[in-house]
């Protein structure tokens, strides 16, 4: 008879998260985003949910915890922004691991609001309509600050996926001429494009401005650049760089019609010269016995006279009543004084006048 059974202790393992969410997302309101945290372990572990420290409960009509471990969140709201981290517990222990996400409110690049694809690109977005001849004459399709993308947006356009264009349901074309309105770069019959619906593929050859990119098919005979209908579905949008206008300052203010072109510095007209364009320019130059008061005038200094201010005044006012000039003064005689010798003395006036009266 047997007494007893032979007990075998099951495999165990520490749970581990194989798949973690990214360290950062940054998602637009209105959207949805799923945050993964796929583990294994012996037994199966648990999954729980944490935002900002706080438990998700599993009746929240938003935050959904699928069956894969992962957290899914519809219509994402900005008041969502927090740290999300996710537990995975069984009896043998636990892993954790965390994400930080931003929901912001969504800008669109299109001028009626409704962006059709690529809302997770910040500068790029994909705007429906239609619109007559040249491709760049759709930026009414666009919002303000954007336009039709073109060749300045290359880089932008490059970092598009595979994976988004069969997202894109439809055809976008954008500007890609090159060379004054016309596509030089492209093939004639093509527009440049992407959208699952574009009528041709491109995965290896250049087209236009990218590699892999996908070219709107046009019939032959028909200009590449221009609108059809029946081929486009509308257009990409792209945002355009602020670029801020800084205003010169100049302390002192520019003289003489001079203009300020950077900190304290200032451009002058050709007649005038100086820090703040204060000095006249006299061609041929003023002799150092004159200046400039204005351009292509001189002025003769003190003490100075004639044409080329080549002449000395004996003296700056003229001598009267018998003065003579000596070192550029005049000296008067005993019975007047001043600058000129023009006042007569009191002494002398009075005694004239004594006589007088006689």
């Amino acid at each position: 008879m047997a007494t007893g059974v032979l007990c075998c202790r099951l495999p165990a393992r520490v749970p581990k998260i194989i798949v973690r969410p990214p360290e950062k997302m940054n998602v637009f309101s209105g959207l949805i985003f799923l945050l993964t945290c796929q583990a294994t372990g012996i037994p199966t572990p648990t999954v729980h949910w944490y935002r900002n420290g706080k438990q998700i409960p599993r009746n929240n009509s938003r935050f959904s915890i699928l069956t894969s471990f992962d957290l899914l969140v519809t219509m994402a709201r900005p008041p969502d922004t927090g740290l999300y981290s996710c537990e995975v517990v069984n009896n043998q222990g636990v892993d954790m691991a965390s994400s930080f996400v931003t929901v912001r409110d969504y800008t669109s690049g299109c001028a009626d609001k409704k962006t059709e694809g690529l809302h997770n690109y910040k500068n790029i977005h994909a705007c429906k309509g239609k619109w007559e001849g040249h491709v760049k004459r759709a930026r009414w399709l666009c919002a303000k600050g954007w336009s039709v993308c073109n060749p300045k947006d290359a880089e932008a356009i490059k970092k598009i996926t595979w994976a988004d264009i069969y997202d894109l349901h439809g055809c976008y074309a954008y500007n890609a001429a090159n060379h004054k309105g016309k596509c030089t770069r492209c093939h004639k019959e093509n527009m440049a494009g992407i959208g699952r619906n574009c009528r041709r593929l491109r995965y290896s050859k250049s087209s236009c401005l990218a590699k892999g990119r996908i070219d709107v098919y046009h019939p032959r005979k028909t200009r590449g650049c221009s609108y059809m209908a029946g081929y486009t579905t509308g257009v990409l949008c792209c945002k355009r760089k602020r670029v801020k206008s800084v205003r010169p300052k100049c302390e002192h203010s520019c003289q003489n019609g001079g203009v300020c072109v950077g900190f304290n510095r200032c451009k002058c007209l050709p007649d005038y010269k100086g820090a703040n364009c204060q000095n006249p320019i006299c061609e041929p130059r003023c002799p150092v016995t004159a200046i400039c008061i204005q351009p292509g005038k001189c002025q003769c200094k003190p003490g100075y006279t004639g044409r080329y201010c080549k002449r000395k005044h004996d003296c700056h006012m003229p001598c009267f009543n018998g003065g003579r000039c000596k070192k550029g003064k005049c000296v008067c005689p005993p019975t007047h004084w001043g600058h000129s010798c023009q006042h007569l003395h009191r002494h002398i006036l009075l005694s004239y006048l004594n006589r007088t009266e006689r």
